[in-house]
């Protein structure tokens, strides 16, 4: 009996050490899972936006689209609608400024949610936004950096890259 008496605390320390482990794996696994939905529900959101921008910039006529422009920079107002009707007019096939400034702009389940203290709440940062026209179709790819709920052998954050495709209106 006397072999025995400290085995009891071994395997539990074990057992307890494996399990802790586990459910820290599954916490960081979550936080970045709910970050990772986040982000691609604000990039269809921001595509469908910018998608409902070109149908209707093309229903416009020259004259209203000049004027909103206008309207839009002497009021400095410089929204996602403006950054449109400009890289319209240059002609770019490059939108990631505007759907960069939707992005950071959809606010939450109401009004009152910041969309920044959001982000921070989900560990997101450093997002960078690329969206390029690809014949009929809004391309968006976004990186960012998901920080970790729990360091796990020196790492603190996730790289991750996501890509929507939006049809674009014409």
């Amino acid at each position: 009996m006397k072999k025995n008496e400290g085995s009891l605390t071994i395997e539990a320390t074990i057992s307890l050490s494996v399990f802790i482990f586990f459910m820290m794996s599954i916490l960081n696994f979550g936080q970045v899972y709910k970050a990772q939905v986040y982000v691609e529900h604000r990039l269809l959101q921001a595509g469908k936006m910018v998608s409902f921008m070109s149908y209707d910039y093309n229903n416009n006529s020259v004259g209203e689209t000049v004027f909103n422009l206008i309207s839009d920079f002497t009021q400095f107002r410089f929204g996602p609608e403006s950054q449109w009707i400009a890289q319209k007019t240059v002609g770019s096939g490059d939108y990631s400024g505007c759907v960069s400034t939707v992005f950071h702009e959809l606010k939450g389940k109401n009004d009152f949610e910041d969309p920044d203290t959001i982000m921070s709440y989900y560990g997101i940062n450093n997002v960078e936004i690329k969206a390029t026209e690809n014949s009929k179709d809004l391309d968006i790819s976004a990186s960012y950096d998901i920080k970790l709920i729990f360091k796990f052998f020196g790492i603190e954050k996730v790289s991750m890259k996501q890509n929507v495709k939006c049809g674009l209106w014409k």
